[in-house]
């Protein structure tokens, strides 16, 4: 526990040394109108923490610098209000068209 301790503020330390912080390109983005409020990401996310609008709505909330990005929430969403932009279809699919050789068409799903 001592050396898992450790490690932990060695990682704390680093982050907070840093002179600017960014959101991480993989980071989600949670649709606070589409929420529901049903905490279900937040029990899968140690980083999305759930938030209370003005009128009493429920919400979940994540820092976009502490996501890690590895898109357990989205599943976890049965409103769909978590997305990923890098992981959507059009960025897929455009991804794809990239790689594609000249003059091949891909085929729509």
């Amino acid at each position: 526990n001592v050396l898992r301790g450790l490690a932990v503020a060695a990682r704390v330390s680093t982050y907070l040394e840093q002179a600017s912080v960014s959101p991480r390109v993989t980071a989600v983005d949670i649709d606070s109108k589409l929420c529901r409020g049903c905490g279900e990401c937040a029990d899968i996310c140690p980083y999305i923490e759930m938030r209370r609008n003005a009128n009493g709505t429920v919400y979940a909330y994540i820092d976009n610098v502490l996501c890690l990005g590895c898109g357990a929430c989205i599943a976890s969403c049965p409103a769909g209000a978590i997305t990923q932009p890098l992981q959507s279809d059009k960025y897929i699919v455009r991804t794809l068209r990239s790689l594609l050789r000249r003059g091949q068409v891909l085929s729509e799903v």
